[in-house]
């Protein structure tokens, strides 16, 4: 697994357990809006 998909792993993970919004994790992810 890379690094960029551990990141993306993790941080699905903290959506679901609603740690963060969807829009924190696109930021996160450097998704655009």
């Amino acid at each position: 697994m890379s690094e960029k998909e551990a990141k993306r792993v993790y941080v699905v993970e903290q959506v679901l357990a609603g740690k963060i919004t969807v829009r924190q994790a696109a930021e996160l992810l450097e998704f655009p809006p």
